[in-house]
C-alpha cells in the first residue's frame, strides 16, 4: 500500500493554543504524500468506462498482502506501476498467482476478477536505483491476465498528440479510499523532463499505477500513470510514449 518514492517526511508544527489537536489533524490531512496543495480529490460518483477499467491491483501472500492501482487497456492488459509487482526493498517479483485484479472495485465488491498469468517490468527498472529519474521512468509494469476481462479497455492517447499545456484527471484506489476511486478532475502538467511528466494531480499511498487521462474529442484517454510524488511539490507520472512498447505483445512468452 504504497505510493512510489516519495522523498519527504510528514511532519507538522505543533500548535499550544487552544484547538491545537484539530488543527494539527487538518494539517496532516493536507500534506499525505502526493497532495499538492489543497486536495482537490473526490470520490468517484458515476461508475461508467471508461472508469470502469480502472481497478485495484491487489498483492496477496502468505505473510502479506498490499495493493496499488491499476488499468485495463486491454482484455487480457493491465498497467500498472513495476514497483507493485516487486517485494519491497528487493529486486524480487511477487509470485504471478498472488497477483490479481479487480476493476470497478467498490465497496468490496469489483466487476471482475482476473489473475495473472505473467508480468512485465520495464528495461532497466530496480527498486533500489540511485537515480532517481532513471526510477521513476522505468517504474512501469503490465500484468497479462489468464483469461480475457469483459470490460471495456480504457482507449490510449496517440502519442502524437501530445502537447502542453495538458489538463489531466488522475484517478485512484488511495489509502484513504481503498475500496472506492478518488479523482482529482481538473489537475494540470506542470513540466516536463527525462521522460517524465511533473503535475499538480493529487494522489496518495495506493494510488500508485493509476491513470492519468486526457481529454480528446470530448472523451477520456488514458495518457501516462501515476509512480510517486516529491516533497508535496509535484507528483510523478510516466506518460504512454515511454511504456507504449511493453503493451506490443498481448500475450505471455
Amino acid at each position: 500500500m504504497r505510493l512510489g518514492y516519495t522523498f519527504t517526511a510528514l511532519a507538522g508544527l505543533i500548535c499550544l493554543f487552544a484547538g491545537a489537536a484539530k488543527a494539527e489533524a487538518q494539517a496532516k490531512q493536507k500534506i499525505f504524500p502526493g497532495v499538492i496543495g489543497e486536495d482537490d480529490r473526490e470520490f468517484l460518483k458515476e461508475l461508467k468506462p471508461p472508469w470502469t477499467a480502472i481497478g485495484r491491483v491487489n498483492i496477496g501472500g502468505a505473510s502479506r498482502t498490499s495493493y496499488c492501482t491499476g488499468t485495463l487497456i486491454g482484455p487480457r492488459m493491465v498497467v500498472t506501476a513495476a514497483h507493485c509487482l516487486v517485494v519491497k526493498g528487493s529486486t524480487k517479483r511477487h509470485a504471478v498467482g498472488n497477483i490479481h485484479f479487480l476493476p470497478g472495485t467498490r465497496g468490496g465488491k469489483a466487476l471482475a476478477h482476473g489473475r495473472a498469468e505473467c508480468i512485465r517490468l520495464a528495461k532497466g527498472f530496480r527498486h533500489d536505483l540511485k537515480d532517481t529519474a532513471e526510477r521513476f521512468r522505468t517504474d512501469v509494469g503490465v500484468i497479462i491476465l489468464k483469461e480475457p476481462l469483459r470490460i471495456p479497455p480504457a482507449p490510449l492517447m496517440d502519442t502524437r498528440t501530445i502537447a502542453a499545456p495538458l489538463t489531466l484527471q488522475h484517478l485512484g484506489y488511495a489509502r484513504d479510499s481503498r475500496h472506492r476511486v478518488k479523482r482529482d478532475a481538473d489537475c494540470r502538467l506542470r513540466g516536463r523532463q527525462n521522460g517524465l511528466w511533473f503535475t499538480d494531480c493529487d494522489t496518495h499511498f495506493g494510488g500508485s499505477g493509476g491513470p492519468v487521462f486526457v481529454e480528446r474529442g470530448g472523451e477520456p484517454v488514458l495518457a501516462a500513470i501515476m509512480v510517486g510524488a516529491i516533497r508535496n511539490k509535484h507528483s510523478v507520472a510516466v506518460p504512454i510514449d515511454q511504456w507504449l512498447e511493453m503493451t506490443a505483445s498481448k500475450t505471455c512468452p
